[in-house]
């Protein structure tokens, strides 16, 4: 969870500039993998929620990037893992993911995706276009919590240069029942000090200065 503070520099302010098409970019490639960090967050525990990944083997190999992700829909949906939780009494899975290829070694095509659902057997006996490649438990990493893992699910946009040139290539999806983040907003007094709750995990506290002065970022997690 990000906080941000900003105090106003006493320096007369230089006129804005626009962004280049590169610098827009980048801040286009951050805001979506931290809109991921924020994403699993969300809606995943630690220990109580799988990383996994599965491959496309070449019997039913994915003629585009479209049909990868109806395969990984059907996959996931009412005849394969929402069919067998529904049996069982459980609610339609939480689950986000990235399709990937272009930075595939093999230049197979495989999906990367964390969700809520911890039975390895399950998981692995639904999935039939190819095989199973890991599964793990969920694991908020001590120094950067969800970051990493945010990063390297939606590694694909920012890793290929000729993304332009391919249609509908976007970095990570989710499903309609994942809770989207809530942005909080209000004004503080002049000496407010920007702060972690007690007993959370911290895992940024930086300070640096910006164009309109100085600008405090915080981020952590609640414990348990």
């Amino acid at each position: 969870m990000p906080l941000r503070e900003s105090k106003d520099a006493p320096v007369l302010r230089a006129s804005r500039s626009k962004p280049t098409a590169s610098e827009q970019q980048t801040a286009n490639f951050k805001r979506s993998w931290k809109q991921l960090e924020m994403r699993i967050a969300a809606n995943f525990q630690d220990k109580h929620a799988t990383v996994g990944c599965v491959t496309f083997d070449k019997a039913h190999r994915p003629r585009d990037r479209s049909q990868a992700q109806n395969c990984f829909y059907y996959y996931r949906g009412a005849k394969k893992l929402n069919g067998e939780r529904a049996a069982r009494g459980l609610p339609p899975l939480k689950m986000v993911w990235g399709v990937e290829v272009l930075t595939s070694r093999s230049g197979n095509w495989h999906v990367h995706f964390v969700t809520d659902e911890t039975d390895y057997e399950l998981l692995r006996r639904c999935w039939v276009y190819g095989r199973v490649e890991d599964f793990s438990p969920l694991r908020v990493d001590p120094e950067a919590g969800f970051q990493k893992l945010a990063l390297y699910i939606s590694k694909e946009p920012r890793e290929v240069q000729d993304f332009k040139s391919r249609a509908g290539l976007h970095g990570w999806s989710a499903t309609r029942n994942c809770v989207k983040p809530r942005f909080d907003v209000c004004r503080v007094p002049g000496n407010f000090e920007l702060r972690a709750p007690d007993g959370c995990r911290v895992f940024l506290d930086d300070s640096r200065g910006g164009e309109f002065g100085e600008i405090r970022e915080i981020e952590f997690m609640r414990r348990g």
